[in-house]
């Protein structure tokens, strides 16, 4: 082999390897991401879960026609860690809009509507 082949070779092998660890960094850093977000919306089902039984146990007769019934359960409930929670009471749809967002940053997570029907505190007859 010439100097030149060797050079060459060596500058192609180096930059193949290069790139391999970039990837392989990268691909840790997304793997770490993942998991994080896997765990905040892990959180977030949590924390919407406790919301549907703290309802579903403070159910009054009324309730299935007065929606200002969602907030003061929510007031009693710890807000989850990392997260922000936003419950608005709908007037257009009825019902409690609930938003999760990620603390101190403009990310929202999730949102879900939760009405008294869905819920199961509207009783027929």
């Amino acid at each position: 082999m010439h100097l030149v082949e060797v050079m060459v070779a060596g500058v192609i092998w180096s930059g193949a390897l290069g790139a391999g660890f970039q990837l392989s960094s990268r691909g840790a850093t997304l793997l770490q991401r993942n998991q994080q977000m896997l765990q905040v919306l892990e959180v977030i089902e949590r924390d919407r879960l406790q919301l549907q039984v703290s309802w579903r146990e403070h159910r009054t007769p009324e309730a299935c026609l007065d929606d200002a019934h969602f907030e003061p359960q929510v007031n009693d409930l710890p807000m989850p860690t990392g997260i922000r929670r936003v419950v608005k009471i709908s007037e257009r749809e009825g019902g409690a809009l609930v938003e999760w967002w990620q603390k101190d940053s403009p990310v929202l997570l999730r949102k879900q509507l939760f009405t008294s029907a869905g819920l199961g505190l509207c009783q027929l007859g």
